[in-house]
């Protein structure tokens, strides 16, 4: 066995476990930059050793709940976790979901707060990435120039990204010119990803560039050079999940002590359970987050009942100027305070939800127009009356809150939406009317 790749795979493993403990320890020490940059350091290194579905899992995690199409171009994490999100999709064979997160992508794209640098190159990925995925023809010419673009964008930031995602897009490129058959520009690009990958010790990545260049080389004819490719990913393969298998076990014992196969099952199992609950819930302000409100809404309109739902949706003024004055810290010290607040109001007809940054959103069920009305003044009153110094506000010297409201009779999860977008059109027209107010929806 390779005891130096065994051990590579052992720190991998340890390093993904000590990021995940800070993220869940330190949360509220932690800027929204930090946290971010440690998903994504977790999701680096959980592609490192070959472990996509988590790697999946998290990606998706990360652009429901931390992705607005205001913060798209914020930096380059957004972007590159749709990227490897759809790339992962599109090599695991899941087209249909990968064109679903194609579509929300280039939704994020229309409504996101364009950066003119990086806007063309990203809108180029989508087409392409479109191609891959519907397996449809595009003119050729048009295509090579959106490829030229991409690779001229990346080229001139490929020093501030990481090594994974610089083997992710040659291996893009690669597919792309390999679904129209130009196999030289295919192998050109593997190899460039190949060589990127070696060099840096990406043993798992390498190993699967071995079978995709055999492939290639299978389909141009060279039987001799694909043979040679296969043997070698046939072996690496054989010396990496010997190398992972004993990795793995040793960071087990190493974690959780001696004990029985069924003892460390068991323990995984309610360390499981438990960050299931977490996975539901903001880990800042302990409100529900996105997630939880999909899986609600399939479970209310399973039956197919309508209901006249009201929907709140809160925003911070200013929270911006805020953040710059005060610092990220006493931002999320803000977000608490507010998240308990609104916790207060929670109950069988009321959820309550973090809906992204400083958004938040009350959803009303067996209540009148005018309860939730004054639902929403109380909150507004509540924040003002305990008066969180804010001396860079247009409005006060002190923190407020802007609401929009709406109500809708709804009998599907796309109803909820549609009342979500309502309610931030509201939203909308409460901050241009001078904030610190509520707005109801009116068509």
């Amino acid at each position: 066995m390779n005891y130096e790749l065994k051990k590579q795979y052992y720190d991998v493993y340890k390093n993904i476990h000590q990021l995940q403990e800070k993220l869940e320890r330190d949360v509220g020490d932690l800027t929204p930059k930090e946290k971010e940059e440690i998903r994504m350091m977790i999701i680096q290194n959980y592609l490192i050793v070959g472990e996509r579905e988590p790697a999946i899992t998290l990606l998706k995690e990360y652009i429901e709940q931390w992705v607005t199409p205001r913060d798209l171009f914020r930096s380059p994490a957004p972007i590159r976790a749709f990227v490897i999100l759809l790339m992962l999709y599109i090599n695991t064979g899941r087209l249909a979901l990968a064109e679903e997160y194609l579509e929300r992508f280039k939704t994020f794209i229309k409504y996101s707060d364009k950066d003119n640098t990086a806007y063309s190159a990203i809108i180029a990925y989508t087409d392409v990435l479109a191609m891959m995925i519907d397996r449809r023809s595009y003119d050729e010419n048009d295509m090579l120039l959106k490829i030229q673009k991409m690779e001229d964008f990346y080229e001139k930031r490929k020093n501030t990204l990481p090594v994974d995602f610089a083997v992710t897009i040659y291996s893009f490129f690669s597919n792309y010119f390999s679904s129209v058959n130009d196999l030289d520009e295919a192998i050109g690009y593997w190899k460039k990803a190949f060589s990127m990958s070696e060099s840096s010790g990406l043993k798992f990545r390498t190993c699967e560039l071995y079978r995709k260049l055999s492939e290639m080389y299978e389909k141009a004819g060279l039987y001799k050079e694909a043979l040679e490719n296969y043997n070698l990913f046939c072996n690496g393969r054989k010396e990496i999940w010997t190398a992972k298998e004993y990795a793995y076990s040793d960071f087990l014992i190493a974690e959780y002590g001696i004990k029985s196969g069924a003892e460390i099952e068991k323990d995984l199992r309610e360390r499981n359970n438990s960050l299931g609950e977490k996975a539901v819930r903001d880990s800042l302000t302990g409100l529900y987050n996105r997630r939880y409100l999909n899986k609600v809404l399939d479970e209310i309109f399973m039956k197919g009942d309508s209901v006249m739902v009201h929907a709140i949706m809160f925003d911070i003024d200013f929270f911006k100027r805020y953040n710059d004055n005060y610092g990220h810290m006493k931002g999320d010290r803000v977000l608490e305070k507010i998240g308990e607040l609104l916790g207060t109001f929670a109950s069988e007809s009321i959820l309550t939800i973090r809906y992204g940054g400083e958004e938040f959103l009350l959803l009303i069920c067996e209540q009148s127009e005018t309860e939730t009305e004054i639902v929403a003044h109380t909150v507004l009153q509540e924040i003002q009356n305990r008066n969180y110094e804010h001396e860079y506000s247009d409005v006060a010297k002190c923190l407020t809150l802007s609401a929009g409201l709406a109500s809708l009779e709804c009998s599907s999860k796309d109803d909820i939406y549609t009342l979500c977008d309502m309610a931030d059109k509201a939203l909308y027209i409460a901050k241009n009317n001078g904030r610190n107010t509520c707005v109801r929806y009116e068509k």
